[in-house]
């Protein structure tokens, strides 16, 4: 089962190149694996790397969970510089 090997590896190049929409696609392929490897009898060596490949997925799902968290709080710094700039134009206009 080396496929697990290859996701494993592919999950972490995409989202170290913040490839969102390739890691999406990966975590499909990888849903997709484990539904079929449900019934299967694993070898020692397939659960090896099948750990390997949990462990790079949680360590991805904790990287989209942190990029995600940094875009929510630049979006609300934006939305707050943008309340502000909106406040200091009306003030500004009041002026003239």
């Amino acid at each position: 089962m080396m496929q697990m090997i290859r996701l494993a590896n592919a999950l972490e190049q995409a989202a170290a190149q913040d490839n969102w929409l390739k890691v999406r696609e990966l975590d499909s392929q990888i849903a997709l694996l484990l539904s079929e490897l449900r019934e299967a009898s694993l070898s020692d060596g397939d659960l090896q790397r099948l750990a390997l490949l949990r462990k790079q997925h949680a360590s991805v799902l904790r990287r989209c969970q942190q990029r995600v968290e940094a875009l929510r709080i630049r979006l609300e710094n934006h939305q707050h510089q943008r309340a502000g700039r909106q406040a200091y134009s009306l003030f500004a206009s009041e002026q003239e």
